[in-house]
């Protein structure tokens, strides 16, 4: 939430991790971090995602790979 609200300037650790997951597992990305971050706000919700901790970053990224197959 942090990326999205900074404009992209707050990279936390989460996101961090997330991006890198989903770059590391395409030789070419398609999406943008800003992308990214907007598929996993979409995806999750800002409360969601503030009251269940326990969702791993790499799911996050599970997500946005499977979102930006559908496009």
């Amino acid at each position: 939430m942090a990326f999205i609200g900074s404009d992209g300037e707050i990279r936390g650790a989460q996101f961090e991790q997330a991006s890198r997951y989903y770059r590391s597992a395409y030789s070419s990305p398609i999406l943008s971090d800003m992308q990214i971050a907007q598929l996993i706000a979409t995806s999750y919700g800002a409360h969601s995602l503030a009251e269940n901790r326990r969702s791993s970053v790499n799911e996050m990224a599970i997500l946005v790979l499977g979102a930006s197959m559908h496009e």
